[in-house]
């Protein structure tokens, strides 16, 4: 894909545009799920009472997070590691298996991929190579952060968009 096509850039802008409110939606889940409930609150209630009403009920809310239960309850994959098993079983395979589980960090960053899918239906995996230590990572990028465009029948690859 050449950027300085003005065409797909005009496209991939017209996406961003377009997605803009699930990325605003889930942006918003996100910092729910983190434990910033009350603001949300408080801005809804801002939205829908009187000055009035808002200041005399603002106070009795009742900040149970249903979200993060809810998503608890439901990401239970990496509750136990998973078992990784190789096809064709060799020493250097098995050595290079154990390097990217151990640097990637699978299990913790599985179980957050999983925590991350099952608030925003979608998650990115990004590897990177931390500078300082010089090894290979993963990250998993939450659904605020970037979204997915395809480009028709004729380019079956999609592309991320990091936000």
């Amino acid at each position: 894909m050449a950027l300085s096509d003005k065409t797909e850039r005009d496209a991939i802008l017209n996406h961003l545009r377009d997605q803009r409110e699930l990325l605003e939606h889930n942006e918003t889940t996100l910092q729910i799920f983190e434990g910033d409930l009350v603001t949300h609150l408080l801005a809804a209630m801002r939205k829908q009472l009187s000055v009035k009403a808002f200041e005399n009920a603002k106070h009795r809310i009742s900040p149970i997070n249903v979200l993060q239960s809810t998503v608890d309850k439901l990401s239970q994959i990496y509750e136990r590691p998973p078992q990784r098993i190789l096809l064709d079983e060799n020493a250097k395979d098995e050595e290079l298996k154990d390097f990217y589980t151990k640097n990637y960090d699978m299990n913790v960053i599985g179980q957050y991929t999983n925590e991350l899918f099952n608030l925003h239906k979608g998650v990115l995996w990004e590897p990177y190579v931390d500078e300082q230590l010089r090894l290979p990572r993963l990250r998993a990028v939450p659904g605020d952060r970037f979204t997915v465009m395809g480009w028709g029948r004729t380019r079956r690859t999609p592309f991320a968009s990091p936000m």
